[in-house]
């Protein structure tokens, strides 16, 4: 492909195949380099069962992952957790999360078993958790999300893996069948 910048020059950068592609031409001559990463979108999964799983499936470049969560129900109380992994591996501990809402009663929760969502039952929830490497195996996260009709849910944490991130799974903190929703998730370098 090619980048016009100002008109009159036109720099060539290599068209992004597979997972990867690199700085050339004009930009490499002027000190731009390293791997281009595209923004990959896994496969949607229609939630059933009492967990949702993306095992072994997120590359070792990924440095964001973004949680895309709609709908998601189940026939009793529950609240939804996000745990992430390594070598195909959930890790269920370890976590430092907290979570609140915003909503006609405000509640407020701290959970070390993954990254944590409140929700009430016979609600339906949907929320976007980003996941983001600063150094490591280092993991971030941040999100927000909506159930009900006026109640808003933030939450922040991190963990440190053992290894590189490449797993991840939607369950909930107590055993709940999933009765509804989709799920997917995006990574990018």
């Amino acid at each position: 492909m090619s980048i016009t910048l100002d008109g009159t020059a036109g720099i060539t950068t290599p068209a992004i195949t597979g997972t990867t592609g690199t700085f050339s031409g004009a930009l490499q001559a002027n000190g731009v380099t390293g791997n281009i990463y595209p923004l990959v979108r896994g496969t949607v999964q229609t939630v059933s069962g009492t967990s949702v799983d993306f095992l072994s499936v997120i590359p070792s470049w990924a440095k964001r992952v973004t949680v895309m969560v709609n709908g998601l129900t189940s026939g009793s109380a529950m609240s939804p957790v996000v745990r992430i992994g390594s070598g195909g591996t959930i890790v269920a501990t370890g976590y430092t999360s907290a979570v609140g809402a915003i909503s006609s009663g405000t509640g407020a929760a701290q959970d070390t078993t993954g990254f944590l969502q409140i929700q009430a039952a016979s609600t339906s929830l949907s929320f976007v958790l980003t996941l983001v490497n600063p150094t490591g195996n280092l993991w971030m996260a941040t999100g927000n999300g909506s159930y009900g009709i006026n109640s808003t849910v933030m939450t922040f944490g991190n963990i440190t893996l053992a290894g590189t991130l490449d797993s991840l799974r939607i369950t909930t903190l107590t055993v709940a069948t999933l009765t509804g929703g989709t799920i997917n998730i995006t990574w990018e370098g």
